[in-house]
């Protein structure tokens, strides 16, 4: 295998990373919103998470993957996040896993750090998919969740999830429009 090398990004689109992150779901049998997303790498695809600041930013997470290694990838995760970034950082490092290290198939390692460039953006698209794709989201806005209610079934951040409440609704079209208590009407 090559040497650990720095990410590229794939160039594909939005719709099209969007697209994967739900087929990789779907085939893995990952279900959005009732699925522990720690269980899933560990038990699932074999990976490991470990909690140790020493490799990351205090509010960051790093996967190496290396197919030569038992597992074949590791995601970091720092102490000091609260469970819902940890869910947020380890489908972006999936993201990176499926995307650019080719399902493990490429030696790489990624650090989420504040610099943003394409392969953080694509590994950001995923993760917020494959957490939640379109579809549910359409479908708990249509039911008129309460925000936090949604935020907290599927384990993600607030503000992660007004983001893509905003980025659906532009899409379709709509203004978002939210009572005092967050619930979509």
């Amino acid at each position: 295998m090559n040497e650990t090398r720095s990410i590229v990004a794939t160039g594909f689109s939005k719709e099209d990373i969007k697209r994967l992150a739900n087929l990789f779901a779907k085939e893995l049998q990952y279900k959005p919103g009732k699925d522990n997303i720690r269980e899933f790498v560990t038990e699932k695809l074999k990976g490991r998470i470990v909690y140790d600041n020493t490799k990351i930013k205090p509010d960051g997470g790093s996967i190496f993957v290396d197919q030569d290694k038992d597992p074949k990838f590791t995601i970091y995760l720092s102490d000091y996040t609260l469970e819902k970034r940890d869910t947020l950082i380890i489908a972006h490092e999936l993201g990176h896993y499926f995307l650019h290290s080719k399902l493990g198939n490429v030696k790489l390692q990624a650090n989420l750090s504040s610099y943003i460039d394409d392969a953080e953006i694509e590994a950001n698209i995923f993760a917020l998919n494959f957490l939640l794709p379109d579809d549910l989201l359409e479908k708990e806005l249509s039911d008129k969740q309460n925000i936090l209610s949604i935020s907290d079934k599927y384990n993600i951040p607030l503000g992660n999830l007004l983001f893509r409440i905003d980025e659906l609704k532009t899409k379709q079209n709509k203004k978002v429009k939210k009572d005092v208590f967050g619930t979509i009407k």
